[in-house]
């Protein structure tokens, strides 16, 4: 199925939610994407020491977990408040975002993408662990479940690339994406990973590639004035 038409199909079982019609707790949902982030970075250590031999010092990873630490007693608080007053038991279903805030500073549907393809993400690593946790092999790897969790992710995408669409926003699709990725690969490799590219980053040349009209042809190495290994 081409984009296009994989695009015109998926948002066709999207749920359109109107940001004025739903009041939330802004507070609580901050603090709860807060804790993700602050989840997400300490992950994100494991894969740079892993594959890329990148050092952290252990006042990072302790700074990450403060944050995750505070961000889980504002929710505990946010949880407890809730259930001030009300008869109501942690095991009862109630609108735990409720309050009395409009995020209307985000596209509802920009918001639903992007959240869906992160809690995806999570989906993918509570395989990795559950293979990890039980002497990971390809033989007890749930290979169905990991096509459809990025099945998932190309739908939460395609909500995405409509948005931009509509917005009349260009290269905004998987052809023009994946080419500026390759373009930014390019700008930080060359053609071979080296853990020393990898660690030592050119932020502002990499932003640059991400920034360029020229994103939507692929830039050929020799263009990059790189040293292109034989």
């Amino acid at each position: 199925m081409d984009e296009v038409e994989f695009v015109k199909n998926a948002i066709r079982t999207e749920s359109i939610v109107s940001a004025r019609s739903r009041l939330v707790n802004k507070a609580l949902v901050v603090n709860i994407m807060s804790l993700f982030i602050a989840a997400g970075n300490m992950l994100d250590i494991v894969k740079k020491s892993y594959f890329y031999n990148k050092k952290h010092t252990p006042e990072e990873l302790h700074n990450l977990n403060s944050e995750c630490i505070s961000a889980t007693e504002i929710i505990n608080r946010s949880v407890s408040n809730l259930l001030e007053g009300i008869e109501l038991d942690l095991t009862d279903k109630t609108d735990i975002l409720k309050g009395n805030d409009v995020l209307t500073s985000i596209s509802t549907r920009l918001m639903h993408g992007m959240v869906g393809i992160a809690t995806e993400g999570v989906e993918l690593i509570e395989n990795l662990k559950s293979n990890i946790v039980s002497d990971y092999n390809s033989e007890k790897n749930d290979i169905v479940n990991i096509k459809e969790e990025l099945g998932d992710i190309e739908w939460y995408k395609a909500i995405i690339y409509d948005v931009m669409y509509n917005e009349g926003i260009i290269g905004f699709n998987d052809s023009d994406i994946r080419t500026m990725v390759i373009n930014k690969l390019k700008e930080r490799y060359g053609n071979k990973f080296t853990e020393d590219a990898a660690n030592n980053r050119d932020l502002s040349a990499e932003r640059a590639i991400l920034e360029s009209p020229l994103n939507n042809s692929e830039i050929p190495l020799e263009e990059r004035d790189l040293e292109v290994p034989k």
